[in-house]
């Protein structure tokens, strides 16, 4: 916020866009992240760097390599490329795609094809993204990012990948109304995430400092898991911030993933919409404790064991 009104307090008319290295949907909430729903009000455009080869963007237990085609358990994790680029555009409305990556960003690794870039900016374009950047155009011949990233060689002789990205730029030039125009279907399914309970969850399995850097912990895996499992049965799966939760009743069926601090004011929002006919689901753990992180007296907290039937 101090940065954003110190430029516009210089430049007042154009408008102000800002990324984050990577968003807090899939970064570890104790690792370069920031809290996205907050920082996007501050700007007009708001964005994210879609780094594949980080945690994130592999199988649950599996952190040591990219999600490429040439991986047999490819449909497995390529639900991440869209799932990423709707919480962006659940967060700001027009958002945009700093960086993909036009290679592996060690060059040590696996080169990254052709039909890996396509299906990665195709992925994200039709979810809704107004801009794409692919970084880089070029390998750099120094220094630790040296040959990595780059769409063509060294030398600037066309890859596979260079020639995957020109093919979609071509569509573009070709129909640029179309690309202008085109939104996402509008979901009737919405799985909720909460930075509080993903910030909590992975402070409760830190047990030594290995597991500071990793997304494999209970709240990640949830929000994954159920958004993977709806995603492979053909549905459009919209995420609604916790700090939005009164949206959930543009929603047939809403996924609470282990949610597990939920205080009085969520509570009413919850019951509001299943009074209204929506459907909740919800993980093992809900309302286990109330927003300060008090475990409540008894579980599902704050009336929802009523609303559930159970306890």
């Amino acid at each position: 916020k101090r940065m954003a009104d110190l430029v516009r307090s210089l430049d007042p008319d154009r408008p102000l866009f800002c990324h984050v290295g990577f968003n807090t949907l899939l970064q570890p909430t104790f690792v370069d992240t920031s809290h996205d729903v907050l920082t996007s009000r501050e700007v007009d455009v708001f964005g994210t760097s879609l780094p594949h080869w980080t945690g994130d963007f592999h199988t649950f237990f599996k952190v040591d390599r990219s999600a490429l085609f040439s991986n047999p358990l490819y449909r497995d994790e390529s639900y991440l490329y869209g799932m990423q680029a709707r919480w962006i555009g659940a967060v700001k409305e027009y958002f945009w795609i700093n960086e993909v990556y036009g290679n592996s960003w060690n060059y040590m690794a696996e080169d990254y094809t052709g039909d890996d870039l396509r299906f990665m900016l195709a992925s994200t374009i039709s979810e809704g993204a107004q801009g794409i950047v692919v970084w880089q155009f070029k390998g750099e011949r120094f220094s630790e990012e040296s040959i990595t990233s780059g769409l063509v060689e060294v030398d600037g002789s066309d890859t596979d990948r260079s020639l995957a990205v020109g093919s979609l730029c071509k569509a573009n030039q070709q129909a640029p109304k179309a690309f202008a125009s085109w939104r996402p279907e509008k979901a009737r399914v919405a799985v909720v995430f909460d930075f509080a309970a993903d910030m909590y969850s992975q402070m409760e399995q830190a047990e030594n400092s290995d597991n500071l850097g990793t997304v494999c912990y209970r709240y990640k895996e949830s929000v994954k898991g159920w958004y993977s499992m709806l995603w492979q049965q053909g549905l459009a799966v919209d995420l609604v911030a916790m700090e939005n939760l009164d949206r959930i009743k543009e929603y047939e069926l809403v996924v609470l993933p282990y949610t597990h601090l939920v205080g009085e004011q969520q509570s009413s929002v919850l019951k509001e919409y299943v009074a209204g006919g929506g459907t909740l689901v919800a993980d093992p753990g809900l309302a286990f404790r109330d927003r300060r992180a008090w475990v409540q007296p008894a579980r599902p907290g704050q009336g929802l064991d009523s609303l559930f039937g159970c306890r």
